[in-house]
């Protein structure tokens, strides 16, 4: 898989978290929030960007003007 422009290699495990988050997206009403949970080094943060990018494209593709998701990235200054 490539997102924004490097490979993004996947074990099985995070795979399956991204199709799963991907199939929510695509049923998911306007204004409703998904949230990926998990522990640290788990893949969250990546999961989030390639979701992003799947299914809205890159944001070099998007109309002008608009942002069709944010990315909301929390950093834990204890770890």
């Amino acid at each position: 898989m490539t997102t924004g422009g490097e490979n993004l290699y996947l074990f099985r495990e995070v795979r399956r978290a991204l199709d799963t988050c991907v199939a929510f997206v695509h049923q998911a009403k306007p204004g409703q929030i998904g949230f990926c949970v998990g522990p640290a080094g788990a893949g969250k943060s990546s999961i989030a960007r390639a979701i992003g990018e799947i299914v809205y494209g890159m944001e070099n593709t998007w109309v002008t003007g608009t942002k069709p998701y944010i990315f909301v990235e929390a950093d834990n200054p204890d770890r």
